[in-house]
């Protein structure tokens, strides 16, 4: 389960990371956002490893996300390459979170038999 979320989020820094270097500058045009922002602090201590792993997962494609807006806002990349990386985004969290709706429905159904048996 944590290699699944593992593996997604090293996708999405892994795409981030060079398409921010085939970029040029997408600070140029000024791209406000920050007032829909707010900025997360994840505290490891307070947090089972699979819900601090996926909070991550969720900031990783967020800010690739909101670079992606930039790119676009300063014509960096077209409306069609913006689309296909968003859309790209968009399905491989949608992936992971069915992953995660599946295994837990499992979890659960298996907890039941295991009650009933006790």
């Amino acid at each position: 389960f944590l290699s699944d979320i593992r593996d997604v989020r090293n996708g999405i820094i892994q795409t981030h990371t060079q398409q921010k270097e085939a970029w040029g500058d997408i600070m140029l045009v000024p791209f406000v956002a920050e007032k829909h922002r707010h900025d997360m602090h994840i505290d490891n201590k307070h947090l089972c490893r699979s819900t601090g792993l996926l909070l991550k997962t969720f900031a990783s494609a967020n800010s690739y996300l909101l670079d992606l807006h930039r790119a676009q806002h300063n014509e960096e990349i077209t409306d069609s390459e913006f689309m296909t990386a968003r859309v790209a985004l968009l399905k491989s969290m949608n992936d992971l979170i069915y992953r995660i709706a599946t295994k837990n429905q499992v979890f659960h159904v298996e907890r039941k038999k295991l009650e009933v048996m006790l």
